[in-house]
């Protein structure tokens, strides 16, 4: 598909291959590598055959008091303000795809493994 071109079929068509694409996930992970592949995969220019996605990812939201101490962890060091409460909003970074080896793997993200939300702003 041409995301430049991206027409009411290809959104239809889209959406049953997504589908398609996470149908035999066990897990919600499993689901989200699925979709940023596809998201990666799928979109070509049409005359070079090139990716048109350089990175695609998926992200969850939620509660830092949800999240496992490693995230809580990585969040709370992005943070410049006083510790986080329980119930802030964080983005949780469930898959990733793209061009660099390093974007094809969630844990190896630098920076983006977990964004707090401190305020709705």
């Amino acid at each position: 598909m041409d995301i430049s071109a991206f027409s009411l079929g290809d959104m239809l068509r889209c959406g049953l291959e997504l589908r398609d694409a996470g149908k035999s996930a066990q897990s919600m992970e499993e689901a989200a590598r699925a979709a940023v592949r596809y998201f990666a995969d799928v979109f070509r220019d049409p005359v070079t055959g090139e990716r048109q996605c350089a990175l695609a990812r998926f992200y969850k939201t939620h509660t830092y008091g949800a999240l496992p101490p490693d995230l809580q962890l990585f969040s709370r060091s992005l943070m410049d303000s006083e510790p986080p409460g329980q119930n802030m909003k964080c983005l949780a970074l469930l898959a990733t795809a793209g061009d660099r080896e390093q974007w094809n793997d969630r844990r190896r993200s630098l920076k983006h493994r977990a964004i707090p939300l401190p305020s709705p702003e």
